[in-house]
């Protein structure tokens, strides 16, 4: 699914991503950090930055010059982690 976003880019622009700054992103995951919804490990991007780099930058360089994105990509899971004290104050988790 792809959704459409308004083109009016008068204050925005996107310059194309360079097949170095992927790359450097991906090496860099920390992999001890949990899956999302897509149950995805950091480890998988991390290990596989040279092979995955480049496929993901013709990706997003294509959804920025055409101003379309999956709609998959604006999914997120928030899961509040307890803190310390009254679990029933959302002060007290993160």
């Amino acid at each position: 699914n792809i959704i459409s976003n308004p083109t009016n880019t008068e204050d925005l622009s996107f310059k194309n991503l360079e097949q170095f700054e992927v790359e450097d992103a991906l090496k860099n995951f920390n992999v001890k950090k949990s899956t999302g919804w897509d149950a995805m490990s950091p480890n998988i991007f991390k290990l596989g930055a040279k092979q995955l780099s480049g496929l993901l930058i013709s990706f997003c360089n294509a959804c920025t010059d055409n101003s379309k994105w999956p709609i998959e990509w604006k999914k997120a899971e928030w899961i509040p982690i307890y803190k310390k004290d009254d679990p029933q104050e959302k002060k007290n988790h993160r």
